[in-house]
């Protein structure tokens, strides 16, 4: 999988509680269960179950990470919204929040009343891949065949809604090019799809390409050894 150009960090962590109505007892009382709404593996889901750690020796409670993938984050963010049981705690990006709203006509729930907002903890650039070994080299050449081919490159992302989605309608109207939007349930399926040549590219941030870059250091690792590049 080769690295593109990288843009602008975007917030990743954010963590929220659904708005409650009633005064709760000493928080938490039982296990608090955290929903991820992209796919296992992505970048929320692994900073999640590294704080979850964290927080379990803080507070003396397991916090499980429960993932419910879907359109853009915005299945997830709607089952944390309507949970009234205050031991549900979101984690998610400005994709369900911000840009959902302004793409999914009736969204199932309000970012602005159904959550409460407990903390920032992290950003992640956003960055666009393609397959090892094509045509494509650079940003450039990736521009140069969508405007030779409108909508024939394509792109995934973890669905319509999401930060990867606006990032590549963003590079749509600076490039003056149209590309082709493939959604996916998450992440890691979208980047199944790259590797597999069902679709040309993907959007989103870092952490959707670190099982790939993992695969690749570890390929190459033997023969950096042998050629005594590192110890």
């Amino acid at each position: 999988m080769l690295r593109r150009r990288l843009l602008r960090t975007v917030p990743f962590g954010l963590l929220a509680l659904p708005t409650l109505g009633q005064p709760q007892p000493a928080w938490p009382s039982r296990p608090v269960r955290v929903i991820n709404p992209y796919s296992p593996g992505g970048t929320t889901d692994v900073v999640m179950r590294l704080m979850s750690e964290r927080l379990e020796r803080a507070f003396g409670q397991p916090f499980p990470v429960e993932s419910r993938a879907g359109a853009g984050g915005s299945v997830g963010t709607a089952a944390a919204a309507q949970a009234t049981d205050g031991h549900t705690l979101l984690i998610t990006n400005t994709g369900p929040l911000a840009v959902a709203p302004a793409m999914i006509p009736n969204l199932a729930y309000d970012p602005a009343r159904a959550f409460t907002y407990i903390t920032m903890f992290g950003g992640a650039p956003i960055l666009c891949a393609v397959k090892a070994g094509g045509p494509i080299r650079s940003i450039a050449d990736y521009a140069a065949a969508a405007r030779a081919r409108p909508e024939a490159v394509s792109y995934g992302n973890s669905g319509a809604g999401s930060m990867g989605h606006l990032a590549g309608l963003v590079f749509e109207g600076a490039a003056g090019v149209r590309l082709l939007h493939v959604p996916f349930r998450g992440a890691p399926e979208a980047q199944a799809a790259v590797l597999s040549g069902d679709t040309v590219s993907i959007w989103d941030t870092v952490g959707a390409h670190a099982g790939a870059v993992r695969q690749e250091a570890a390929r190459w690792a033997p023969i950096v050894r042998a050629a005594g590049i590192a110890g």
